[in-house]
């Protein structure tokens, strides 16, 4: 919630016409300037108050309550610095880049007038309405301001109302919060970003608070192109984006997830889309087009309820998968993040009960564990439930834990945060201490509900449960999970993922034939390789190859140009080894077996690429 106030002599307003077909109805006042108790004046009048112009965002209507005892606080406190006990509200969406519906922001400013009636006098105009109004502001250096109001509901306070434990692969329960020296330092780092909150320096200072889209430059993948804008991806970069979406999506096919592509925006005018939105918080983003409000999806289960709703399914049809990787609108809870479209590879399960989905479950977390063992990240698996699931299922959380290859991080919360009843999250940090979510299952029995998704049994009508899973979690955070988590000093790509797998660098001229033939037969044996043949120092070149991460580096000199041999130095270890060109193409095969070798994107050599950011 956005608020402008002004320490006013008066404020008054006219509602003059309906702006939105959601307008709430306003009443004509009484002959003393007053509407009803219970309704909103289409005019009227407050002096000596405080005029609060208020933007309410979707972040408030996913938890009316918090949103309200927040603006209760914010307003009652700046009343009382004012020495005044008359409040004004008045709806004001330009505040706003990322603006609540017409609907929910009635429902948040009627109940934040209520909270404050009785101990201040209240007037508020009406919400979705044009106006014309006249404020006279006092002048004094105060009488000006703007607050951002969040909710109550900090990480803080919900952590402090959870209950967690370590659940071992054999079963044995442990506090998280002890010492758990032999359980290794990428879970006690996990701990205390989950559980205590602490902030080690696990990492150099410089990478404390470090973005994603800081991450991704520094790697040459990406450059960020400012706030409300998409991310730039440089050459490099769209391979690897190219690949890792290309690995997600070969998955879940072969799981069984059929590949749909459903819209980016739907319309804020439909009652399921509108509930949808709020339950998503601050996350998605709303645009105007003309008479119509669009929210732009924070995730694919718009789409993928909608397309369920208008299919005939029965039981036999069940389980039934979905499955896409589109852009989604990426805005977490964080105001300070810069919004951007990201690229979210996710599948939702229709099952025909809790009993189907907790098998389809535990199925899926493997799914998700797969993938984090292909990105070599250091991940820790969460498992979250609520209170009242973890009453009816305490048996199936130990076998879930079990399911790991190491201990599980268990969570229950006392209420609901979202629609799920249960979800794993598998979660790394980064260099700062920070909690990266890389992959996800997260059973929910509302949302199918919401979109109106029925199945039939044969003798009566259902609702199917719903399991939402994304086998690398967003893009942006599976390649920061890669590239600046603590494990990986040397930040390297796996060798399946790197844009270049083999880069031979000659000393001069006079060896660069011997490079060429070297990058054929790697190529033909399915190597991404390519030859830094710009007339620049040997350390630059190096240099060069390891700000790109090249896993396989080779300087090539009058030794190698008269023989068979190379000496090459892997990145991951550091130590330099002498072998030979088939040899070598069999060490990256052997490495990158479990994946489809992939052409390389660009020339072969690097003095016919651009140095984007130099």
């Amino acid at each position: 919630m956005r608020v402008l106030f002004v320490h006013s002599d008066r404020i008054a307003f006219e509602a003059t016409a309906k702006a939105d077909e959601a307008a709430e109805e306003a009443k004509e006042t009484g002959p003393n300037g007053d509407a009803k108790r219970g309704t909103v004046p289409a005019s009227g009048e407050l002096e000596d108050c405080v005029t609060a112009f208020v933007a309410v965002e979707p972040l408030d209507g996913s938890d009316v309550d918090a949103a309200v005892a927040a603006a209760k606080r914010e307003l009652g406190d700046l009343a009382d610095s004012l020495n005044t006990d008359r409040i004004a509200l008045y709806p004001c969406p330009l505040l706003s880049d990322d603006r609540a519906d017409t609907t929910t922001t009635a429902t948040v400013l009627g109940r934040v007038e209520a909270a404050l009636d009785g101990e201040y006098d209240v007037l508020r105009a009406p919400v979705g309405w044009h106006a014309s109004f006249e404020v006279s502001c006092k002048g004094h250096p105060l009488s000006t301001g703007v607050r951002t109001v969040d909710p109550d509901r900090g990480a803080d306070r919900e952590r402090s109302a959870s209950e967690w434990c370590l659940i071992t692969p054999d079963g044995e329960r442990r506090d998280p919060t002890a010492t758990n020296a032999d359980l290794g330092a990428a879970l006690r780092r996990v701990v205390a970003a989950e559980v205590t909150g602490e902030r080690p320096n696990a990492g150099p200072a410089a990478d404390e608070g470090q973005s994603d889209a800081e991450t991704l430059s520094q790697a040459g993948l990406a450059a960020d192109s400012g706030p409300g804008a998409g991310r730039t991806w440089l050459p490099r970069g769209a391979f690897v984006r190219d690949r890792l979406t290309a690995y997600a999506d070969d998955l879940v096919r072969e799981f069984g997830g059929l590949p749909v592509e459903t819209p980016r925006a739907y319309d804020l005018d439909a009652e399921a889309v509108r509930a949808h939105a709020a339950a998503f918080g601050g996350r998605g983003g709303r645009v105007d087009s003309g008479k119509r409000h669009l929210f732009l999806r924070p995730a694919h289960c718009l789409g993928h309820c909608s397309l369920l709703a208008t299919a005939d399914l029965d039981a036999s049809d069940l389980p039934v998968r979905l499955y896409e990787s589109g852009d989604a609108w990426n805005a977490p809870g964080s105001r300070d993040h810069h919004r951007s479209v990201d690229v979210v590879p996710e599948m939702h399960t229709a099952v025909a009960d809790t009993g189907e989905a907790r098998e389809a479950f535990r199925r899926q977390a493997a799914l998700v564990r797969e993938a984090n063992a292909a990105l070599e990240t250091a991940a820790v698996s969460v498992l979250r439930v609520t209170e009242e699931f973890h009453a009816g299922h305490e048996e199936w959380v130990e076998t879930l834990a079990a399911d790991g290859d190491g201990p599980t991080l268990v969570e229950v919360v006392p209420d609901r945060p979202g629609c799920w009843s249960a979800r794993l999250d598998l979660v790394a940090t980064d260099a700062g201490g920070r909690s990266i979510e890389t992959g996800t299952v997260r059973l929910d029995r509302e949302t199918a509900a919401r979109f109106g998704v029925e199945f039939s049994d044969g003798s009566r009508t259902r609702t199917p449960t719903l399991l939402h899973c994304s086998p690398t979690g967003p893009l942006d955070d599976a390649l920061r999970a890669v590239l600046s988590g603590p494990e990986r000093e040397g930040s390297e790509l796996p060798t399946w993922l790197a844009p270049t797998q083999v880069r031979l660098i000659p000393v001069d001229g006079d060896h660069l034939g011997t490079c060429d033939d070297a990058v054929d037969r790697l190529t033909d044996a399915g190597v991404r390789a390519d030859v830094d043949d710009r007339d620049a120092p040997v350390g630059d070149r190096l240099a060069r190859a390891d700000d790109e991460r090249v896993p396989h580096v080779a300087v090539v000199g009058d030794r190698e140009r008269n023989g068979e041999t190379l000496q090459v130095t892997n990145r991951a270890t550091g130590r330099e080894r002498t072998t030979d060109v088939d040899e070598l193409a069999r060490t990256v095969r052997e490495a990158t077996a479990a994946h489809p070798a992939r052409e390389r994107y660009g020339p072969r050599r690097v003095s016919e690429t651009l140095a984007f950011g130099e």
